[in-house]
C-alpha cells in the first residue's frame, strides 16, 4: 500500500514545489521547506516498508527524489542569483537614467540661456554693421566695405547657429510652438524665397529655377514660417555646395501629399554620409570638404520641424560629384 501512496504524496509535493518556483516567491523560503518535506516523505517510506521488495523500491525512490531535489535546488539557487543580479542592474540602470535626464535638462537649460544671452549682442552687431555698410557713419573704402561684408556674413552664421541651438532645445523639451494655418499655398512660399537667392546664384553663375505644375497645387495645413525656414535652408545648402551647373526647385502634387524637390549639380553625397545626414551634429565626409563651417544642425532641425507637422524630408544622391536631391513631402 505504501509503495503506491508514497509516490503519490511525493508527486503532490513536487507539484507544489514547481508552483512555488514559477510564482517566484521573493525569498524562496517555502520552496526550500517543500524540498525538505519531499525528501522526508520519501525517506519515511523506507522505514514503513512491509517487506524487502517494498524496502528496495522505497529506497530507490528516495535516492531518485534526492537527486531530483538536488537538481531543483541548484536551479532554484541559480534563478535566485540571476533575479537578484537583474534587480541590481535594473536599479543601477534606473539611477543612471535619472542622472542622464538631469544632465540632459541641465545641458538644455544651459544652451537655452547661453543662446538667449548671445542673441542681443549679435542683433546689435548686425544692426551697426548694416548702418556702416549703408554709409550712416561716413563713406567706406572698398577694402573697408569688403571687410564689413565678411564680418556681416560671419555674424549671420553665428545668429543661425544660435537659432538652431534654441530650436533644438525647444524640440527636445517639447516647447517648440507651431502656428498652423489651413490655407498654405506652397507656390507662394517658394515665390517669397526666390528673391533671397538671386544675388548668390548670380555670383556663382548658377542656373537657378523654380518649376511649378500647370495645375494649381492643393492647400496644405502647416506652420508657414517653419516650412519656409526648412525650404530656405535646403536651397541655401544646394547653392553652397554647387560651384557650377544648376540649382532647381520643383513642386508637384503626388496623391496625398505635396512634394518639394531641391535638386543641384553639386558635390553630391556619399552613401556613408547619406545614412547619417539628418542626425544631430552630423557632418558629411568627402562630400563636405569644400565647406567646413557648418555645424550639422540645420538638417537635423529641418527634419524635426517637418516631421512634427506630419511630413517627411529625405535626400538622394548617386554619389560624390553627381549632385543631390533633397525632398520635402507635406500631407494635403
Amino acid at each position: 500500500m505504501n509503495i503506491i501512496i508514497l509516490p503519490i504524496i511525493s508527486i503532490l509535493f513536487a507539484a507544489l514545489l514547481l508552483v512555488f518556483i514559477f510564482l517566484k516567491n521573493k525569498k524562496y523560503f517555502i520552496s526550500d521547506i517543500l524540498i525538505i518535506l519531499l525528501n522526508l516523505v520519501a525517506l519515511g517510506g523506507i522505514f514503513l516498508s512491509d517487506d524487502i521488495t517494498e524496502y528496495i523500491a522505497n529506497t530507490l525512490f528516495f535516492l531518485g527524489i534526492l537527486c531530483i531535489s538536488y537538481i531543483l535546488k541548484k536551479c532554484l539557487d541559480q534563478e535566485v542569483a540571476e533575479k537578484e543580479e537583474i534587480l541590481k542592474l535594473t536599479k543601477d540602470l534606473e539611477r543612471a537614467n535619472v542622472e542622464l535626464r538631469r544632465l540632459d535638462r541641465a545641458k538644455s537649460e544651459f544652451i537655452s540661456i547661453a543662446s538667449h544671452q548671445l542673441r542681443t549682442p549679435l542683433t546689435a552687431i548686425k544692426g551697426y554693421i548694416s548702418l556702416m555698410l549703408e554709409g550712416a557713419y561716413g563713406s567706406n573704402s572698398s577694402k573697408t566695405e569688403d571687410a564689413l561684408n565678411k564680418v556681416f556674413l560671419a555674424n549671420e552664421r553665428i545668429i543661425q547657429l544660435v537659432e538652431d541651438l534654441l530650436n533644438i532645445t525647444r524640440i527636445e523639451s517639447g516647447k517648440l510652438e507651431y502656428h498652423y494655418v489651413d490655407d498654405v499655398q506652397v507656390e507662394e512660399v517658394l515665390e517669397e524665397l526666390k528673391d533671397l537667392f538671386v544675388i548668390r546664384v548670380k555670383e556663382k553663375n548658377l542656373d537657378f529655377q523654380i518649376e511649378y505644375p500647370k495645375k494649381k497645387l492643393p492647400l496644405i495645413k502647416a506652420d508657414k514660417s517653419k516650412l519656409r525656414e526648412v525650404i530656405s535652408n535646403l536651397i541655401d545648402n544646394a547653392i553652397k555646395y554647387t560651384n557650377e551647373g544648376y540649382v532647381h526647385v520643383s513642386v508637384k502634387h503626388k496623391r496625398k501629399f505635396v512634394r518639394i524637390t531641391v535638386e543641384d549639380s553639386g558635390v553630391g553625397i556619399s552613401p556613408e554620409s547619406l545614412r547619417s545626414l539628418f542626425k544631430k551634429f552630423s557632418r558629411g565626409t568627402d562630400d563636405t570638404k569644400m565647406y567646413t563651417e557648418g555645424t550639422g544642425l540645420g538638417l537635423y532641425v529641418g527634419k524635426s520641424l517637418i516631421e512634427s507637422q506630419g511630413g517627411r524630408v529625405y535626400a538622394k544622391s548617386d554619389g560624390i560629384g553627381k549632385g543631390s536631391q533633397f525632398i520635402v513631402e507635406m500631407p494635403v
